[in-house]
């Protein structure tokens, strides 16, 4: 799906006008690329970075062009010849800070978690005994560019939709249910809901079938 077939089917769901709501239906949609970016890993919006850390270090400072959220982070060794690759868990700052606590002076190559701070990756716990690498795979934001990446695009109307309906109405509570379905469970069919509205009852290969004969 595409950000024109996106615009297409929230007019349809919605009864609005596109040429009269851009500014809604961008702020709609950009809310929902926000929230599936915070929830769904999308690899072609991922950058590896590699950062050298030093024996006696606990921090890398992350890339410049950081601004998204690290999906996985790994600390690599060198022991006797042998490459070693921790996977490291993230952790919340409290619990880092508490897992820390009285062990900052300390070495240890057993690294296994980690914490974004500012700029910072920092893992623990303690230091490190040996130093090598820290091994960061990190998303971007994403954008109304980025829509074609998403596997389910009826995941991104569905969000917007919700967006552009006020609370407490059935057709926002109805639309959230279908985001956050589609966003659990992207590889699955999600089953059409009951609602009052038949049109948004429709399958959603039909909705997409009907929207692309319409830009032919």
């Amino acid at each position: 799906m595409n950000l024109d077939t996106a615009n297409k089917l929230l007019e349809r769901r919605t009864g609005l006008n596109y040429a009269q709501n851009k500014s809604l239906f961008g702020m709609a949609l950009s809310g929902a690329m926000d929230e599936i970016g915070a929830n769904l890993e999308v690899p072609r919006a991922q950058t590896t970075t590699i950062r050298t850390i030093a024996a006696s270090e606990n921090k890398v400072r992350l890339p410049e062009s950081y601004t998204g959220r690290v999906i996985s982070a790994e600390y690599k060794y060198d022991s006797g010849g042998v490459d070693y690759k921790n996977h490291l868990t993230n952790l919340p700052t409290t619990a880092f800070e508490e897992m820390n606590s009285g062990q900052q002076d300390l070495t240890t190559d057993n690294i296994r978690r980690y914490n974004v701070s500012g700029r910072y990756l920092r893992i623990g716990p303690r230091l490190t005994l040996t130093g090598g690498s820290v091994i960061i795979i990190w998303q971007r934001p994403l954008t109304m560019g980025d829509i074609e990446l998403i596997p389910d695009g009826m995941m991104v109307v569905d969000g917007a939709e919700s967006n552009i309906w006020k609370s407490g109405t059935d057709e926002k509570t109805l639309a959230r249910a279908s985001f956050l379905g589609k966003l659990k469970r992207v590889d699955v069919a999600i089953q059409p809901v009951m609602e009052k509205h038949s049109e948004r009852g429709m399958p959603d290969q039909v909705l997409l079938d009907q929207a692309y004969m319409e830009e032919l």
